[in-house]
Order: structure tokens, then C-alpha cells, then sequence
């Protein structure tokens, strides 16, 4: 039986905080960790980040749990 993951590798995401907001609900906020990124249109890569922003990701109950995914992201420019 393959062993299911919770959360993707640590050098993509780090988790900041997971909470139980209620007796079937849980919270958790993840940070990008990513150092550089390169341009999906020419291949540069950059270090520089250009802004912050949350995204809020909708997925299937883990276990019967209803989880929230807060993703605090960044958006890197050339």
C-alpha cells in the first residue's frame, strides 16, 4: 500500500500553521519556499520577488476532514 502525503516536499512548501477550527474542519496555512523561479515564457530565472499574495485552495475531505488550504505565494520578476 502506497503511503499517502499530507503535504507536497519541503523544498516547495513549509507549513506555518495547522489548526482544528471546528470537530470535522481544519486550517492550514502554507508558505512558498521556492528561493528562484524561472520565466515560464524565457526561461530566466529570478530571485527577486515582486509581490505576495493568498490563495485559498478548495479540495476533497482528507479522511472525513474538511480541510482548507491557505497558500501564502509570491510572484517573482526578471
Amino acid at each position: 500500500m502506497r503511503r499517502r502525503m499530507l503535504l507536497p516536499d519541503t523544498a516547495e512548501v513549509a507549513l506555518e500553521c495547522l489548526q482544528a477550527t471546528g470537530p470535522d474542519t481544519v486550517v492550514m496555512v502554507l508558505r512558498g519556499e521556492r528561493n528562484k523561479v524561472s520565466c515560464p515564457r524565457c526561461g530566466v530565472a529570478s530571485r527577486r520577488v515582486h509581490s505576495r499574495y493568498l490563495r485559498k485552495l478548495a479540495d476533497l475531505p482528507w479522511e472525513g476532514v474538511a480541510v482548507t488550504i491557505r497558500l501564502r505565494a509570491r510572484s517573482f520578476s526578471v
